[in-house]
């Protein structure tokens, strides 16, 4: 049976780091903790009640229990290896639950909106975006994957206000033209106008 996190995250090689946490491998334990919450609020169960968001809930909190552990995360970083004391059937959602309400204080529906609120058009946001962009080479749809609270609705306010702007200023390459073939093919979808290109992106 495959381990929690592999089974979350459909991938045998799956990083810790990377893949479920969405942080560099050096980070401190406080930028792992953030991580922790950022992540796991995504898929929160008063916020989620998917299947597959319940078992990415479960493995984000394994994930981050892991970590936090000096000795552990020393072996995982030296050989990558994910210890299979945790499978599939192990720890209820419940559970991890009440491990993440003994670290943050309970989270209602409503905070996990506040939170979205507070993170939607704001620096930390677009930071995000322009690291997923150059990261994904201008694939919006695998962006969609790694920066949270992100819907399809979001792609063009993406385009305008951070991505086509970055360009201008030379911040970030131009892949503008494998965005595009992602904005136009969902708005061909919804019957919605892709946004115009700035001039000097071409």
């Amino acid at each position: 049976m495959a381990h929690l996190v592999q089974q979350a995250f459909g991938s045998n090689n799956v990083n810790l780091y990377e893949d479920v946490l969405k942080v560099p491998k050096d980070c401190s334990l406080a930028q792992l903790r953030k991580a922790y919450y950022k992540q796991a609020l995504q898929f929160h169960p008063d916020k989620n009640d998917s299947v597959h968001a319940k078992l990415t809930f479960q493995a984000i909190s394994w994930t981050y229990q892991f970590l936090r552990d000096p000795e552990r995360r020393a072996r995982y970083d030296e050989d990558g290896t994910i210890p299979r004391d945790q499978e599939v059937d192990g720890e209820e959602t419940s559970e991890w639950k009440d491990y993440f309400d003994r670290i943050f204080g309970k989270v209602s529906k409503t905070k996990i909106d506040e939170f979205a609120m507070k993170y939607k058009m704001s620096g930390e946001e677009e930071k995000d975006v322009l690291e997923n962009y150059e990261k994904f080479r201008g694939d919006l749809t695998r962006m969609l994957e790694y920066v949270m609270l992100s819907g399809e609705g979001d792609l063009s306010r993406w385009m305008e206000d951070y991505i086509n702007p970055a360009i201008l200023a030379g911040k970030v390459p131009d892949y503008s033209e494998t965005s595009m073939k992602v904005i136009n093919r969902i708005n061909k979808k919804f019957g919605a106008k892709a946004p115009k290109k700035e001039k000097g992106t071409d």
